[in-house]
């Protein structure tokens, strides 16, 4: 999992999204998501859901990774208040953990 701000900067990230992503956990912090993946309407939908609040619930996005597997995972975002600025939005990116759920 990691917690992105409204740019759509890693604010935070555990061991296992690094690793994912190809990283050290310390070399995934203040990364631009973008850095990461590739591109495209999934961070254009990521930025729509920090101004728009999001909804009640996550919502199941697509991330095309831009390690050298180029593999795509099922993550899940749901849009919250940042805990140091609450009038501002952060976004809690988790991979599903089913790997089934995973598409190669």
């Amino acid at each position: 999992m990691a917690v992105l701000d409204e740019s759509l900067s890693i604010k935070a990230a555990n061991e296992p999204f690094a690793q994912l992503v190809s990283m050290s956990h310390d070399g995934v912090r203040g990364r631009a998501l973008a850095e990461v993946v590739t591109a495209g309407s999934t961070l254009d939908q990521l930025r729509e859901l920090t101004q728009d609040g999001g909804g009640p619930g996550p919502v199941q996005v697509e991330l095309q990774l831009t390690d050298p597997s180029r593999r795509r995972v099922l993550a899940q975002a749901r849009v919250f208040s940042a805990y140091d600025a609450p009038t501002k939005r952060a976004l809690l990116l988790t991979a599903v953990a089913d790997p089934t759920a995973a598409i190669e």
